[in-house]
């Protein structure tokens, strides 16, 4: 996004400056200090501020408020680029879901600024577009606050939720600990209808399939930053999960399958970073996370039976050590260069056995990989004049495992002009790779259903992807984005209905490319002081091309757009509604055609006079929508139904003690987990 020259940077204000009043001659003007400014590469949020306007209670309801993001449950998005998030600036190897379950943990109080950048700085060993979540800075305080929550859900079935999280500073040392329990069961259906092409002739296909899944979820964390000095610091943080569930299917139709995956996944993490007055910082992090599972299948078609047990367990090991070094030149020149080397041994196992306890080759496997990425950077940023600043950059890494060793570049740039104070432009260029799942790559098949198998890519390879936007910004209020976006050796889950047999093999492969283009464009609004809000609408060009995809090699593309507003309408200072409608026009992934959906959300909201107490009842999808997607390409014929978000409630009640105040500066490496 875009940067802002130091002499053009709008004020820091406390909340009590907020509204600033001024006394005109027979008049009263009241003006809004605006909740978004431009620094160096950045467009930063002023969080209290935002969530004075749309109130939220943990971090990444809060992020999803932000104009322009788009949230759901897998990530959040702007200008149709999904977003790395990063928390406090520092490295880890906790991959995105787990980020996003530390900032559904992280109370919405307790931030501070959000910074998107569509081209992120090398030293954050994160390379894209990022939003930076800055938390709130205690130093120097004696300061103890905090927040407990229970929220209970209801929809097909009932699940409830407790959080708890308390934050300590005393003078230079702050500790902060977080717990959560989750327990309940979820239920979702899916409708698969298909034509299938077989060579002697076509074949009709159907079956609904009920997923119920019960589980239990433990996740803590806990911190501790010591502030030695100006500038110097330490800090070291444990983050892990304990999760049990009981995954059930029952498909009937045309096949008759159930399964029943019992499984128990844990995983550990420990974070360490140190940094110096000097510019230099030096991190390291480590995972270990185990995937063990059990599944059954009993299913039947046609007049094939499988009858089925698979055993499977992943196991990853992942450190990640990052030193970066920094230096503040004269004439306003920064220096900036930096390694990482991330080590990787996944080790990941599968045995089927059939009914009669004879092992199925073809979905038994072994593999043990080891992997290594390192990389080294360099950069510098310049503020060439009062408006305009310039920063670049360049990384070398080596990426390494039995199958490739593959050195790649990544040039990145932010340029931003401050026109004028309300007018600002960026343009920012960045390149990347995405690294395929472990999982994705084991050389096994995994029989889901009677009808459908899941096939493994031993050869899949990193994609590269190049992204060029230019954002103007204006009116403190106002955004304008367009961006192209162009990756190669794209990779994604496609479905294929072979001709010689009755099954759907899922399987991912590496296309030529896929290219995008999009127009985006947000916008804050209020009416009064009864209604305020944001809003965000987009066009998108998709082009797919892949000439290996099986016997039917596809080039498509296609004009979708979307659309969606987050409002906030005030019926008292204590009491107020949220609403959040979004509407997607359709979308293109390769032989699949994603149909239009709308979905509502709501949130009552009700806080008591002194802040203490917050009563919410939420509604999720309001509207019962499906998610369907559907590939009539070529000899293709297969739809799927998704309706996983049902309509569901939840009523939360939070109790929050303690104060909370505001903080400086202070990463996270996507890594590939699950199966």
């Amino acid at each position: 996004m875009a940067a802002c020259p130091a002499q053009a940077q709008m004020p820091e204000a406390n909340d009590s400056t907020a509204v600033k009043l001024k006394d005109l001659p027979e008049a009263m003007v009241k003006g809004s200090n605006p909740v978004a400014r431009l620094e160096k590469g950045a467009l930063t949020f002023n969080m209290p501020r935002l969530l004075k306007q749309l109130p939220s209670d943990n971090a990444y309801e809060a992020l999803g408020k932000i104009p322009g993001v788009q949230a759901d449950d897998n990530g959040l998005s702007y200008a149709n680029l999904p977003l790395t998030l990063i928390i406090d600036g520092k490295p880890t190897t906790l991959n995105a879901e787990q980020v996003i379950d530390r900032l559904k943990q992280l109370p919405a109080d307790q931030l501070a600024k959000a910074e998107i950048m569509l081209s992120a700085p090398a030293r954050y060993h994160v390379r894209g577009a990022v939003i930076n979540v800055v938390t709130k800075d205690y130093t120097g305080q004696v300061h103890t606050s905090g927040q407990v929550s229970n929220e209970y859900t209801q929809s097909r079935y009932a699940n409830d939720a407790m959080r708890a999280n308390l934050i300590h500073t005393h003078r230079n040392v702050t500790f902060d600990a977080n717990y959560s329990y989750d327990y309940g069961k979820d239920y979702g259906e899916i409708a698969h209808t298909a034509e299938h092409p077989l060579a002697t002739g076509t074949q009709h296909y159907a079956d609904l399939t009920q997923t119920r899944n019960k589980y239990i979820i433990h996740s803590y964390r806990a911190s501790m930053e010591w502030q030695i000095a100006k500038e110097h610091e330490l800090s070291l943080a444990y983050s892990g999960q304990w999760l049990s569930d009981r995954l059930e299917c029952d498909a009937w139709g045309t096949d008759h399958s159930y399964t029943y995956t019992p499984s128990h996944n844990k995983w550990h993490n420990a974070d360490l970073n140190y940094r110096l007055p000097f510019g230099l910082n030096i991190a390291g992090s480590y995972m270990h996370y185990e995937a063990p599972q059990t599944q059954t299948l009993e299913g039947s078609i046609g007049g094939e039976v499988r009858d089925l047990v698979s055993h499977s367990n992943q196991v990853i090991d992942k450190w990640l050590v990052a030193v970066d070094q920094s230096h503040k030149l004269p004439k306003d020149w920064t220096i900036d260069y930096g390694a990482k080397g991330q080590f990787t041994r996944n080790n990941n196992t599968q045995r089927t056995t059939d009914a009669s306890g004879n092992v199925v080759d073809n979905a038994t496997s072994a593999l043990c990989i080891d992997e290594r990425i390192v990389s080294l950077y360099a950069g510098f940023s310049k503020q060439v004049c009062k408006s305009l600043f310039l920063q670049m950059q360049a990384e070398v890494e080596n990426f390494h495992t039995p199958v490739w060793n593959k050195w790649s570049v990544y040039p990145g740039m932010n340029l931003s002009w401050q026109a004028s104070p309300k007018h600002m432009l960026n343009l920012a260029f960045s390149s990347e790779s995405k690294f395929p799942s472990y999982w994705a790559t084991m050389n096994t098949v995994q029989y889901a259903s009677a009808y459908d198998e899941v096939h493994g890519s031993p050869n899949l390879k990193p994609s590269k992807d190049y992204d060029l936007s230019v954002t103007w910004s204006f009116l403190q209020k106002y955004s304008l984005t367009a961006m192209a976006s162009f990756c190669k050796d794209y990779f994604s889950q496609l479905p294929y209905q072979p001709s010689d047999r009755m099954v759907l093999v899922l399987s991912q492969q590496n296309w030529n490319f896929t290219r995008q283009y999009v127009l985006n464009a947000s916008a804050q609004y209020r009416i009064g002081s009864w209604l305020k809000g944001n809003a965000y609408a987009g066009v998108s060009y998709s082009h797919d091309k892949c000439d290996a995809f099986y016997d039917i090699p596809f080039n498509r593309h296609k004009i979708w757009g979307y659309a969606g507003t987050v409002a906030n309408v005030a019926f008292t200072k204590s009491l107020s509604l949220q609403i959040r409608p979004t509407f997607q026009s359709g979308g293109l992934s390769g032989t699949v055609d994603v149909k239009p959906f709308f979905m509502l959300h709501s949130s009552l909201r009700w806080t008591s006079p002194k802040g203490h107490w917050v009563l919410r009842a939420d509604g999720y999808n309001l509207t019962n929508t499906k998610m369907v997607t559907e590939s009539k390409y070529a000899n293709q014929n297969y739809r799927m139904d998704l309706h996983q978000s049902w309509i569901r409630g939840s009523l939360t009640v939070i109790y929050k003690f303690g104060g909370y105040k505001e903080r400086q500066t202070k990463a996270v490496d996507t890594s590939r987990m699950g199966h």
